[in-house]
This record gives structure tokens, sequence and C-alpha cells, in this order.
């Protein structure tokens, strides 16, 4: 949704029209005026159809898109649940790459900030509003490289908790970066698969 004044209680009051209630609200993303918010809900016992009722009461505020909603199933919250939140396109040339991909997908692509010395580009899927994933520079590797490939984050609640396991199942922590936001890490599994976790 669009970061601004109101938008968040507009969303609440469609959510509450419906006789769904409100369990949580988590941020994922604040970033270029929009917030990327999660809304955990409980609907009442004749809820067939509401779900796709509750998106389309949503999408009547301005501004607000819903991107996917999921199922918890027997009124429980599986607070481990991994959800795919973003991806990275590792590309030696992110110009060309996000012309290939305006190109072949019709995605536009908006240069930030470096992250460290490496430029970025935001990937946003036809006119929407928020951003999908990102193109990372990083010079060419070899077609099955460790280095090459995309790299799909899923968002998890402990980023310290979750790097421990994965090494004690045997995996490796490639990259770490800890922010005041948000933190976040590539690791890999013995089979050199390259994987992103995400702590909001």
């Amino acid at each position: 949704m669009a970061d601004r004044p109101g938008a968040l209680g507009q969303v609440a009051s469609r959510i509450g029209a419906l006789r769904a209630d409100i369990v949580s609200v988590a941020v994922h993303r604040h970033d270029n005026g929009v917030v990327v918010d999660e809304f955990l809900l409980r609907l009442p016992d004749d809820s067939e159809g509401l779900v796709e009722m509750l998106k389309d009461e949503i999408e009547q505020v301005d501004d607000v898109m819903v991107e996917t909603c999921y199922r918890v199933d027997d009124g429980t919250i599986n607070l481990t649940l991994t959800n795919v939140v973003w991806f990275e396109l590792l590309a030696d040339d992110c110009e060309k790459a996000s012309e290939f991909y305006r190109a072949a997908l019709d995605w536009r692509t908006e240069p930030v900030s470096p992250i460290g010395d490496r430029a970025y580009h935001m990937i946003f899927a036809g006119h929407g509003v928020t951003p999908i994933g990102g193109i990372v520079h990083q010079p060419k590797a070899a077609y099955g490289s460790p280095a090459a490939g995309t790299v799909v984050y899923v968002e998890i609640p402990d980023l310290e908790a979750a790097l421990a396991s994965f090494e004690a199942a045997g995996g490796a922590i490639r990259v770490v970066t800890r922010e005041a936001r948000n933190s976040s890490a590539v690791v890999a599994d013995p089979w050199g698969n390259r994987l992103g976790l995400w702590q909001a």
C-alpha cells in the first residue's frame, strides 16, 4: 500500500466490515513510498468465498493491492512458517539485464542506492507500485558455478536461530547482512543451492 496517513486504517475498516478479525499486522518492507504489510486474520465460521470478497474489498482502497493470500489451518499459528518474500537476479551489467527483462517480461526497473559497492535495481511487474525483486551487480560467473543463478528469499522469525540450525544440518553460511531495521543472509545447502533468509 502507499505510505500515506490513513491507508492502514482504511484497510482495517474494510476487513472489519466483512466480519473478519485482525489478529496481527507485520511490516515486511517500507521503502520508496510503499509499505508491504502482512495481515493475519481470523474469519467467521461461514467464511466460504470470504477470502475473494476481502481481496476485492481491500483493493477498493486507493493505491492498495493484495499480493498473496494463504491459509493457516486448524486455528493454529505456525511461527516458523516461511513465505517467499523476495528474489534477486545476479548480472554483471544491471542496465543490460533491465533491458532484457523489460523486453522479455515487461518488467520495469529503478536503480536504488548501491548495496555496499554493488549496483542494485528494483524490479516492478507492469504498472505495479510494489517491487517484486531486484537485480544486483555481480561479475559474470560460469553457468552452474556456486556464484551463478537467482537467490530466492524466505522470511524467517529469527535469523540467528535459522543460521545455527542451517549449519547444524550441514549447510553453509555465505553472506550475512545485519541492519537496524532488518537482517538477511545467503546460505547454501549441501548441494550448493543458495537460499536467502530475511528477518524483518
